[in-house]
């Protein structure tokens, strides 16, 4: 009976996120796969209106084995941008 009562919990408090945009962004990650050891290549935030408020490639510490060109890698940073940097 209680997991019935956190998941209705759970979904209205989703279903009032989102009626208020103001209160959410989307976060983006692309990631050289999905396992333990992957790591996240690119990550971008997209504000409700479609402002992109942070897209980015970041660098990871082994080759990419499809998708990004490691001609744009080399280009890219090495950390997790923020909003300040």
């Amino acid at each position: 009976m209680d997991k019935d009562k956190d998941r209705q919990a759970t979904i209205d408090w989703a279903q009032a996120l989102l009626r208020d945009p103001s209160r959410w962004v989307m976060l983006d990650t692309e990631t050289t796969g999905l396992g333990e050891a992957d790591e996240i290549v690119q990550i971008a935030v997209i504000s409700p209106s479609g402002e992109t408020l942070i897209n980015s490639l970041l660098r990871p510490s082994k080759p990419i084995p499809r998708g990004i060109l490691d001609a744009d890698m080399r280009k890219s940073r090495s950390t997790i941008p923020t909003r300040e940097s």
